[in-house]
């Protein structure tokens, strides 16, 4: 059957070889409106897989339920992890933003992404990059009005630090949405009700001058100690005033790795090959306000 229906059908996202794709849809079944016993029709998340140039075998998201919405799905770079949008019992309030980590071919129970994300208004909309930039809508942080996106930072352990509103030109007094980066993370799109477009909520595209990233970054060069070489394919990892793994790069041909930071905290760094004791360094990026 085909996967759009007379229903809305959007929000999609792929699986990194592109032969899996889930997506929100209005929930209904045998061509009728499933509705909650407060008469809304809420969202629930489907997949299908690609076999011979057609999208067939449509399964349903093991959360979808009748009685709340699921929706917006965003799959991490290797697979594992589904950030979705959800209003369903236990999160801060309004719709708040969720993960599940598959293990083996099961997803595990969904988890609320914490306060530095979810708020008592509304999350929705998430989007991962590669570099574990994290990038939300919200109408419940600080904003220049309606929903603005909010751009944070993945921490190793699935929990968000930094997060800031980029402010205009990007958000607006309108509502701003559903920002998605390309590979460099330096192109996208977003959604905007804004005046000046063709009316309602339409598509911008959009580049970025520099990566919706944190404000400052350390730079620097992995060497062997007594050679003073290089080392690429060292693991450099940034870690918190409590010893948590808050960032991970890996070095280039040269050496060399760069991380993002927020301003005014202490870290450390901690690096690893093989064949090489562990090294670490202390630093911070500024006195602590």
């Amino acid at each position: 059957s085909a996967l759009n229906t007379k229903y809305h059908e959007s929000n999609a996202c792929f699986s990194a070889d592109t032969g899996t794709v889930w997506f929100t849809r209005n929930n209904f079944s045998q061509g009728k409106k499933g509705r909650n016993g407060e008469g809304v029709v809420n969202l629930k998340i489907y997949a299908r897989t690609r076999q011979l140039g057609e999208w067939t075998n449509e399964q349903p998201f093991p959360f979808n339920s009748d009685a709340y919405s699921v929706g917006h799905p965003c799959l991490s770079a290797d697979g594992n992890t589904m950030y979705f949008t959800s209003d369903r019992p236990g999160g801060a309030g309004g719709t708040d933003i969720w993960r599940t980590v598959k293990t083996g071919t099961a997803w595990g129970t969904p988890v609320c992404l914490g306060v530095e994300v979810n708020t008592e208004g509304d999350e929705m909309f998430p989007f991962i990059g590669k570099d574990g930039t994290f990038a939300f809508a919200s109408d419940g942080h600080a904003g220049l009005g309606g929903l603005d996106i909010m751009i944070g930072k993945m921490r190793a352990d699935g929990t968000v630090m930094g997060v800031k509103n980029p402010g205009a030109p990007l958000n607006s007094g309108h509502d701003d949405f559903a920002l998605v980066l390309d590979h460099t993370l330096l192109k996208g799109y977003f959604t905007s009700d804004r005046p000046g477009g063709k009316g309602g909520d339409d598509i911008y595209a959009m580049t970025l001058e520099h990566p919706l990233g944190n404000s400052m970054r350390v730079e620097g060069i992995a060497y062997d100690r007594r050679s003073k070489q290089p080392m690429p394919s060292a693991t450099v990892e940034l870690k918190d005033s409590l010893g948590n793994v808050v960032a991970t790069a890996a070095t280039g041909p040269d050496g060399s790795y760069t991380l993002d930071l927020e301003p005014a905290k202490a870290y450390g760094l901690a690096g690893t090959v093989e064949g090489y004791r562990p090294a670490t360094a202390d630093f911070s990026s500024g006195p602590e306000a």
